[in-house]
């Protein structure tokens, strides 16, 4: 084949995603690059000359959609036509592509996305309870454009694509017939790739750390208490550099009084966080759970859990 039609061109650059989904952004991306270089794989593509911009990307996506080689995807959708979708917020199921995972789904669609607490701690094989529904984690609004803004300058630098802006499209209900549990964070997390998928979760470390902070969506503290007993020291380097990054004063009190007092670690770096031990009724393991005694006088804690 000397040439490719730029349908034909966008049918192999979508397939060799990999993907089942893809959002405007990304399907712009790809656009850009098709306009830009006029290639694919070696090949020359048969395209006009033309602006590279949003009023090119939107009338592009129309012409790929009317050609079904994306169809909008039935979860995010929500049984909208086609003339109410607005550009920057869509979702695409990529024609003969599997419909993937909810958690492969939703990590493509937010590039922030990323699958924790109890998710996590059943992803790590830290417990066997399955949660009711996904538990996912992303950003806050600010956060959210904040970390755009780094990955938008990462990736425009390499093309020219005038308008093209990186948007938060909000998650439905459902995904592939999943319920999904959606919680913001306002500061940066670590996450780390889940191996031949598409999803991310936090880092070990962090998911110890977020037990500490909300126990009520990692099972409880009865239940958090018996993992860090039985699994923290075979993560013990990630759980205290976690733990030395969180700006959460209670939590490092938390987790130095279990990995102190509850497991005898003999650690200095734990016992750093005995400075920021101070007594207060707020000064609890579980911070669900009522001020009242045993107490730590060491870590100046309620041993409520």
């Amino acid at each position: 084949m000397d040439t490719l039609s730029f349908s034909q061109a966008m049918v192999l650059a979508l397939a060799d995603t990999g993907k089942p989904v893809i959002s405007d952004f990304d399907l712009s991306i790809i656009i850009a690059e098709l306009l830009t270089y006029k290639m694919y794989n070696s090949t020359r593509i048969s395209v006009r000359q033309g602006d590279i911009d949003q009023e090119s990307f939107t009338r592009r996506i129309r012409t790929i959609e009317k050609n079904r080689i994306v169809i909008p995807d039935e979860d995010f959708s929500r049984g909208r036509p086609s003339p109410k979708i607005r550009y920057g917020a869509n979702v695409w199921w990529i024609s003969g592509a599997p419909k993937g995972t909810a958690e492969d789904v939703a990590c493509i669609t937010d590039p922030f996305c990323h699958i924790s607490y109890l998710s996590a701690m059943q992803r790590y094989g830290l417990t066997e309870r399955a949660p009711k529904n996904l538990i996912l984690g992303t950003y806050k609004r600010d956060a959210w454009n904040s970390q755009r803004d780094k990955l938008e300058e990462t990736i425009l630098e390499k093309i020219n694509a005038d308008g093209l802006a990186l948007r938060k499209i909000s998650m439905p209900s459902k995904i592939r017939g999943r319920k999904i549990e959606i919680h913001e964070f306002g500061q940066p997390r670590k996450t780390i790739d889940v191996v031949d998928t598409f999803a991310r979760v936090s880092e070990i470390g962090t998911t110890f750390v977020d037990m500490l902070e909300r126990p009520e969506l990692c099972g409880g503290m009865e239940h958090i208490l018996t993992i860090w007993e039985n699994e923290s020291e075979k993560y013990l380097d990630q759980i205290i550099r976690s733990v030395d990054q969180t700006p959460r004063k209670i939590t490092k009190v938390r987790a130095g009084y279990i990995l102190d007092e509850r497991m005898g670690l003999n650690d200095t770096r734990v016992m750093k966080w005995q400075t920021y031990a101070t007594r207060g009724g707020d000064q609890k393991l579980d911070p669900h759970g009522d001020f009242r005694p045993p107490y730590s006088d060491k870590w100046m804690i309620s041993i409520n859990g």
